[in-house]
């Protein structure tokens, strides 16, 4: 407990040290390089939690003086002048972030910061810091902490967000920090729960100092940044394996061999290295062993066609596996996996304490797009992937000549405003693209940025969009339109793709909807809005707008109770569909458009589901996967694409599943006309989980009076489930032709009784206008 002392008395010097004051867990060493921030703990585990006991402990040692300029007023809202003279900046829950803090798995406990001048009875709890001056072995007192920065969007400080990564060191005025003093931080709670010790670098935390508390803190050139050099690296080691993944191709050649990818990931998704024999069953009779590894890539072959499946096993450890489908030949479509939605901190360029995290990871800026691209390839297997961040104009910004002559984008146009660079963001969106050029992993990757206009005053449309290039520029970076112009009709992402020269050849535009709100209205102002035609027509939306997410971890509510109606809120209810949702789109607006799902995550690595543990534990420390598998007629660039282009694609919450959907032989995204009296729909579905529920849907374009039908409902409680159903024609001889969509949806659990939360697949639709036969 503080002892309380008169603020006038801390207005002129720090907490004196008596018996009541925190004490510090060590002395300070006087032989450590000034100008160094040192940590106690240099290797921790995953989520460890760090008693009052046995604190975490960092160290600074002052390189200069250091002059006081006063006390903070409020130790949380950060709109106080920001005199401190330290600054710690770490992985933390930011602004507009949908994250469970405490369950946020890349984040320390949210920040408990207590006047020095009271008492404190958070002192034990997990989150709180408090800081202690030394000079030599003589203990000064305490220094107070203080939330220090306000989150900015544009120019426009959110005065009721202030940055949880940023916490400063106020010191009174008239006091000093002398060379040589140290400054020891002192923290108890938890550290982040995704590992560094298989990435490229360890975790450094971000760490600057300033002499005169009058050079405005916001002025970068006022600080003194630490390079990495000068701060001691944290290596976070994963913990023991939780689940061990047999990741095999989903189409595959009988005679031929593929590569088996052998993982094994702690509870919260890390590579958790061991020293075991993996025994593999199912469909094969072999075993592999790891020597204190987290990975391996056997071989195998099939020698006939079939459906097979690699099920691996490590006593206490949960195996997860997926099927395979063989044929005599090379197979007419191969399902590749992708995540071409996630975000990293090099959506700032790396930047430290950066004022607006909109652009990356919205967590400090601590995740990498490569360690990114190498986990989707290494760990969970993907075929391809693209780093996509919010694309917040950078420091060298300006519109494509085409576009900066389009009058729509010029003053007065209805896409004005995304014409002038910011300061301070970076040069990032050149270096996103750069890095993802230079993956060299068997991973295809794309470039891409996330899009939005932040509608909020008349509707509740977010207007997100992933716009996907096919190809990375040959010379360069391709343009970005800015995603930080408020209230714009959501045609102008388009309008700009068409005056950059760009063509659906070039880019593809993936909606992205986020908001489970009722004023949602993103589908009726893209399809049918007054800005339809007059910026683009029906035909330019949806040559672009190919494919859209029904399911991300931004649109499962993690604050809600996981379950099916959270699960399938985007789809939208059979009756009366919600504006947000698909089903809505599909039957009331008559969007022709395919759906995926992606993971769009800004704590975790991309691709990670958020899977139950052998034991029945449901951790949900990570945000849920969501994976995107496309129907390509190649395994390369040319072929991933053209499945999007042509909507053979389907989504999942992030299992990893084999399916097939087609109507009278056309894939599933296809439009197709026809007079028959029936048509024959085949469905197959292979998943490594229990299949609980099949159902095939139908309903009318245009007509929101006839509800979505399930015209084909299975209950297989199996792991492979295959059927035909025949559809009647409902147009009669002499009626107008309708249109009518068919999709289906299946409902998975984890295998053995193991946990009970559903997983989701949803196919993209088969659209068949019909006449009288």
């Amino acid at each position: 407990m503080r002892s309380p002392l008169p603020l006038l008395v801390l207005l002129a010097t720090a907490c004196q040290p008596n018996d009541d004051t925190p004490q510090p867990t060590h002395k300070p060493t006087a032989d450590k390089p000034l100008g160094r921030l040192s940590l106690e703990t240099q290797v921790a585990a995953a989520g460890q939690t760090f008693p009052e006991a046995a604190p975490f402990v960092i160290e600074f040692s002052v390189p200069e003086p250091l002059v006081g300029g006063g006390l903070p007023n409020s130790l949380t809202d950060g709109t106080d002048v920001d005199r401190s003279l330290l600054q710690l900046e770490i992985p933390q829950t930011a602004f507009k972030s949908d994250e469970i803090e405490d369950q946020y798995i890349g984040s320390w406990s949210e920040a408990l910061l207590c006047r020095i001048d009271r008492a404190c009875p958070e002192a034990s709890s997990d989150g709180h810091w408090f800081a202690m001056w030394f000079r030599g072995e003589e203990l000064l007192g305490e220094l107070q902490l203080a939330r220090v920065t306000l989150n900015t969007f544009l120019d426009e400080p959110d005065t009721e967000n202030p940055t949880p990564m940023h916490t400063g060191v106020w010191l009174p005025v008239g006091d000093v920090l002398e060379r040589g003093d140290r400054v020891q931080l002192t923290y108890v709670g938890t550290i982040p729960k995704r590992a560094t010790d298989w990435t490229s670098h360890p975790l450094h935390l971000h760490f600057r100092y300033r002499s005169n508390p009058d050079c405005p803190a916001e002025d970068d050139d006022c600080w003194t940044v630490l390079e990495d050099s000068q701060v001691d690296p944290l290596t976070i080691e994963a913990r023991p394996p939780a689940f061990v993944h047999a990741i095999a191709p989903m189409d595959a050649v009988a005679g031929e061999p593929f590569e088996l990818q052998l993982v094994v990931t702690d509870k919260y998704g890390n590579p958790s290295p061991v020293a075991a024999t993996i025994a593999l069953g199912g469909d094969v009779d072999s075993s592999v062993t790891l020597d204190d590894e987290w990975r391996a890539t056997p071989e195998f072959t099939y020698a006939n066609a079939g459906d097979y499946r690699i099920v691996p096993t490590i006593p206490g450890v949960r195996g997860v596996h997926n099927w395979t489908a063989v044929t005599d030949g090379p197979p007419i479509r191969q399902r590749l996996v992708g995540d071409v939605h996630f975000h990293t901190g090099d959506g700032g360029a790396q930047r430290k304490f950066l004022r607006s995290f909109s652009v990356g990871d919205h967590a400090g800026l601590y995740t990498r797009s490569d360690d990114a691209l190498r986990y989707l390839d290494e760990v969970v297997g993907f075929d391809f992937g693209a780093p996509s961040e919010h694309a917040i104009r950078d420091d060298e910004y300006t519109l494509p000549p085409g576009v900066a002559s389009d009058p729509a984008f010029q003053e007065g146009g209805e896409c004005e405003g995304a014409g002038t660079s910011l300061e301070g963001i970076g040069n990032w969106w050149p270096l996103s693209q750069q890095i993802s050029r230079d993956y060299r992993g068997d991973l295809i990757t794309f470039p891409a940025f996330e899009w939005h206009s932040r509608h909020g005053e008349d509707d509740a449309s977010k207007l997100h969009r992933v716009v996907l290039f096919k190809d990375h520029h040959p010379d360069g970076a391709h343009p970005m339109i800015p995603g930080d112009v408020p209230e714009l009709p959501p045609q102008c992402i388009v309008r700009f793709a068409m005056s950059a020269g760009l063509t659906p050849d070039d880019v593809l535009i993936l909606p992205h909807m986020m908001v489970d709100h009722e004023l949602n209205i993103d589908w009726d102002l893209s399809y049918r809005d007054t800005f339809l035609g007059s910026l683009a027509t029906l035909q330019d939306m949806e040559a672009y707008q190919t494919v859209g997410e029904i399911f991300s971890s931004r649109n499962l509510t993690q604050a809600a109770t996981l379950g099916v109606p959270t699960l399938l809120l985007f789809e939208g209810d059979p009756v009366d569909p919600t504006p947000f949702s698909f089903r809505y789109a599909w039957r009331d607006v008559g969007v022709h458009i395919g759906v995926v799902a992606g993971s769009d995550n800004h704590s975790q690595m991309p691709g990670v589901n958020d899977e139950t543990a052998a034991d029945g534990s449901e951790y949900h420390f990570h945000e849920p996967g969501g994976q995107m598998v496309v129907l390509a007629d190649s395994r390369d660039r040319n072929g991933i694409y053209g499945a999007l282009q042509s909507r053979r694609t389907y989504g999942t919450s992030g299992p990893r599943v084999w399916l097939d959907f087609s109507v009278d032989g056309a894939d599933m995204g296809s439009e197709i006309s026809r007079s028959a009296s029936e048509l024959t729909a085949t469905l197959k579905l292979m998943a490594g989980m229990s299949i609980y529920r099949v159902e095939l849907f139908a309903a009318p374009v245009g007509d929101p009076t006839t509800s979505y039908e399930a015209i084909r409902v299975a209950t297989p409680l199996s792991e492979v489930w295959t059927g035909e159903l025949g559809i009647d024609n409902p147009v009669a001889v002499g009626d107008p032709d309708e249109e009518w969509i068919y999709y289906t949806r299946a409902l998975m659990l984890p295998l053995n009784g193991v946990g009970g939360r559903s997983e989701a697949a949803w196919s993209s639709p088969v659209w068949v206008t019909w006449s009288g036969g």
